[in-house]
């Protein structure tokens, strides 16, 4: 069944002996005493309190004699872990708290994910249960290279444990790495990324999943060059819009994700030598239905929800080719509001993603009007940041 040790009587016990035999033997083993030890001690207490009686041989034992549940120390509120699913069950929560801390307490809670991690035994070190968990907090932490690292052992944890979630978190992790160190090894990091999600889109293609494909295309393509560059925009822009169509299909409520991306694909390849013929012919259409989906929404709570008003305007800038001082004032402001409503400065600060990705593709336009649009794009960006713009 899993446990370490058992205690079960064999026949009926003096109540009072009994009592005694359970009160020794709880309080050896809290103290730390090995199971053996433990049970030997217990025995003799009640045999020399209530030799009259047989209960002292009673207890029959099975299990590890050199078991012992003796707390392991970790520096974290004072408290201590005596189990792995409690390690597991304080990291998750760890993570939750992330999404609303600010930057002195996320560092905090990073060092104390540290600390909980340098208490686990080492066994639980090679749970893919734990793995997963621990993953996921460096994760929402940001530390994504810690992730990926745990993420890798949860796919060679034994028994197997890994869910397709890991999995495809692996593989965005895998791919966000990569991006923020660019080179030319970060571009066949990218390639394993999209492999892992071809393989998962294989066995079944579903909107999280293909978004997490073009996501990865996105990146490369901020990477790449040349022909490459507009490959990776074509495999960006499919991927996108075969998750709108799934998310379509099955009614799932964001399905403007992949449509606002897919158009970031569009216009993007539209600005480059040897785009695709018509590629912007339907752009007008999109951001219309982008627009439709803001005026559907009701009972908005979640941060990138209310930041699709300005996810349409920065796309509409993209699609007109130029932003305005004016309107890249009202871009952050929108930005900015919904983060005051329901955001955090983190996600405040990841909707630059879509900003930079729009910068980067700019920059390599032999347009001068586009270049000029990077720019502003930039500003855009160090304002939401936080950094100087002068």
């Amino acid at each position: 069944m899993g446990v370490r040790a058992v205690v079960a009587a064999g026949w009926a016990v003096d109540d009072q002996a009994a009592k005694e035999f359970a009160r020794r033997f709880y309080a050896e083993m809290l103290a730390g005493q090995e199971f053996g030890r433990a049970v030997l001690l217990a025995r003799q207490e009640i045999f020399s309190q209530f030799g009259a009686v047989n209960t002292w041989g009673a207890y029959q034992c099975y299990g590890d004699p050199g078991f012992s549940i003796k707390p392991m120390e970790r520096a974290d509120d004072g408290r201590t872990f005596v189990a792995e699913r409690e390690l597991c069950a304080a990291v998750l929560k760890l993570a939750k708290r992330v999404r609303a801390a600010d930057k002195e307490q996320k560092a905090e809670l990073s060092h104390r994910l540290e600390r909980m991690i340098g208490a686990a035994q080492s066994s639980w070190l090679k749970s893919g249960v734990t793995c997963a968990a621990i993953a996921r907090a460096f994760g929402a932490l940001g530390r994504f290279d810690e992730a990926v690292t745990y993420y890798e052992r949860v796919l060679v944890a034994e028994p197997a444990s890994a869910s397709v979630a890991d999995i495809e978190q692996l593989a965005n992790l895998i791919s966000r790495v990569a991006a923020g160190k660019p080179s030319r090894k970060s571009l066949t990091v990218m390639k394993r990324s999209t492999k892992l999600l071809q393989n998962l889109a294989a066995l079944g293609e579903t909107a999280e999943r293909l978004s997490l494909l073009g996501g990865t295309a996105k990146r490369l393509a901020q990477q790449a060059l040349g022909h490459a560059r507009m490959q990776a925009l074509k495999d960006m822009t499919k991927a996108y819009e075969n998750g709108y169509a799934v998310a379509v299909k099955n009614e799932r409520s964001n399905a403007w994700y992949p449509l606002s991306n897919a158009i970031a694909g569009k216009v993007a390849m539209s600005w480059l030598p040897g785009a695709p013929k018509g590629v912007a012919a339907d752009l007008d259409t999109d951001i219309r239905t982008l627009r439709d989906y803001v005026k559907k929404m009701s009972a908005i709570s979640d941060f990138w929800e209310l930041a699709l008003p300005a996810d349409v305007r920065l796309l509409e800038a993209a699609v007109n080719g130029q932003l305005s001082a004016n309107e890249r004032k009202a871009i952050e402001g929108a930005y900015r509001a919904a983060g005051e409503r329901a955001g955090t400065p983190r996600e405040v600060a990841s909707a630059t993603g879509q900003i930079e990705f729009l910068r980067d593709i700019a920059r390599s336009s032999n347009r001068a009007p586009i270049k000029r649009l990077a720019a502003s794009l930039e500003e855009l960006r160090k304002a939401l940041k936080g950094e100087d713009t002068k």
